[in-house]
């Protein structure tokens, strides 16, 4: 009985000890599972973490893309800007010197037409080749010398003594009047062309007579050393 007593004493040490062990080892084991799980949050925070901060590049990288592509678009939308303001500044400057030349032009027309206007009796008789109308002009003592608007005399224009003048307007009775009228028959014009010479060029051939009669020098040279035989030779005109 005594030894029952004791082994069944023995018997609840034994288990006691392994209850003992079976808490430490529970004890452990909950340890342990807290560890894991802790462990478990931590790494699904440092991940969740991580994702954040790759989403936050992401985004940071895609803004920076749109950012860049918007500078560039703002860049090339101020260069056509650029590109068509100075296309409008042109075209208004070309605009502009249009309207120049056009009122510049007005205005030679209108001092063209002031200047027509503005000439006397004589210089529109001299010019038109109206002898009887200068012959009396002339009896009554009407001015040579006066000048027009353009500074031009009544038997002047561009350079021309009223001879030459009337030969290039191939006026054959006013230069047989002038000449009666001892007009010099060697004038030259600004190029040194005399009467002859004109006469030549402008095919009057029988102003070209009338001259000849009248003593022209037909030896006189222009600024290019032709004669009026040479004027004659390229003009085709047999003197």
């Amino acid at each position: 009985m005594q030894k029952k007593c004791e082994k069944l004493e023995k018997n609840k040490k034994k288990l006691e000890q392994e209850v003992v062990h079976l808490r430490s080892h529970i004890e452990m084991n909950m340890i342990e599972h807290s560890q894991v799980e802790q462990y478990k949050r931590e790494t699904e925070e440092r991940i969740q973490a991580a994702s954040q901060e790759n989403l936050e590049q992401l985004q940071e990288k895609n803004n920076a893309s749109i950012r860049s592509q918007m500078e560039l678009s703002i860049k090339d939308l101020e260069s056509e800007l650029s590109k068509v303001k100075t296309l409008q500044e042109d075209s208004h400057k070309a605009e502009l010197e249009t309207y120049k030349q056009l009122y510049l032009v007005e205005l030679e027309v209108r001092k063209s037409l002031e200047g027509k206007l503005d000439k006397t009796a004589l210089h529109l008789d001299c010019a038109n080749g109206h002898s009887a109308v200068v012959t009396l002009l002339r009896e009554r003592k009407c001015l040579l010398n006066l000048c027009d608007n353009e500074n031009r005399t009544t038997l002047m224009k561009d350079d021309l003594t009223s001879l030459l003048l009337a030969i290039c307007e191939r006026r054959g009775q006013m230069v047989e009047f002038l000449v009666k009228k001892e007009e010099n028959i060697h004038a030259v014009d600004k190029m040194k062309r005399t009467a002859l010479m004109l006469a030549v060029k402008y095919e009057s051939i029988n102003v070209v007579r009338f001259l000849l009669q009248q003593g022209a020098d037909i030896f006189s040279q222009d600024v290019f050393g032709w004669t009026a035989e040479e004027y004659a030779v390229i003009s085709g005109f047999n003197m």
